[in-house]
């Protein structure tokens, strides 16, 4: 369906998934509960942003979400990192010693079938290699 603004009209849906960095199973429990909650925030307040779908796994978080034209993918993907990983240390005492919660890399996609087969690609090769 499209989408309006006052200078377009649009449908961006895209893929993205962060992978813990070197794949560490860190996403479990209250954790994942409290991370979910973190992303629907980050998306919906401050970027303006749908979450279509989300999956979080023991080490990577996966979501499809709508975005309108005037979203920085790399901006919006960097803050992302940023905010979930200041929030998840300053509430979990586990993340004190880790280096960084996020791998550097991540893969973001338009979203559609290829994209889904494409990012489960993505996360099966960074875990084996353990990013």
């Amino acid at each position: 369906m499209l989408k309006k603004n006052r200078h377009a009209e649009y449908y961006l849906k895209f893929d993205l998934v962060v992978i813990t960095n070197n794949a560490k199973p860190l996403l479990i429990g209250s954790v994942k509960k409290r991370l979910e909650e973190i992303t629907k925030t980050i998306l919906e307040d401050k970027w303006n942003c749908s979450l279509l779908q989300l999956k979080i796994e023991n080490n990577y978080i996966h979501f499809t979400f709508e975005a309108m034209p005037q979203v920085q993918l790399s901006k919006f993907i960097n803050n992302f990192k940023t905010v979930t990983s200041r929030y998840l240390r300053k509430e979990f005492t586990a993340f004190h010693h880790e280096e960084a919660l996020w791998a550097s890399s991540y893969f973001i996609s338009i979203s559609d079938e290829k994209s889904k087969q494409l990012a489960l690609s993505y996360i099966e090769a960074k875990t084996k290699e353990k990013t």
